[in-house]
């Protein structure tokens, strides 16, 4: 969605609404994380046996959330890992956007 209006050249702010969705997720995926990693460790201590599928899964999924909240993980292009070279770990887009939003709101 924020690529096609980037591609457009539009304005790439997303609406009130998006930004609370997108907070939203953020503390509901944390949760659902402590949840299924609570899983995972009481299925290996209580049937000594370990669910190796399940914890990529689990590792995959934390390694996702970091990327989209926390610390930019991907760079695709050679141009990226230049730009890493130089600056190395930056936050994501997306996290940018929350943190300015909320200190935006809070001016208000």
């Amino acid at each position: 969605m924020k690529w096609k209006r980037i591609a457009q050249k539009k304005k790439t702010e997303l609406h009130e609404s998006q930004y609370d969705w997108f907070g939203r997720l953020n503390k509901t995926n944390l949760v659902l994380l402590i949840l299924a990693a609570g899983l995972w460790v009481t299925q290996w201590v209580f049937t000594n046996s370990a669910n190796w599928w399940a914890l990529f899964l689990l590792v995959f999924a934390i390694g996702e959330h970091i990327n989209y909240y926390h610390i930019r993980l991907s760079y695709q292009t050679t141009a990226e890992w230049k730009d890493w070279k130089k600056r190395g770990w930056q936050r994501p887009v997306l996290a940018r956007e929350l943190s300015n939003h909320k200190r935006v709101k809070q001016k208000h």
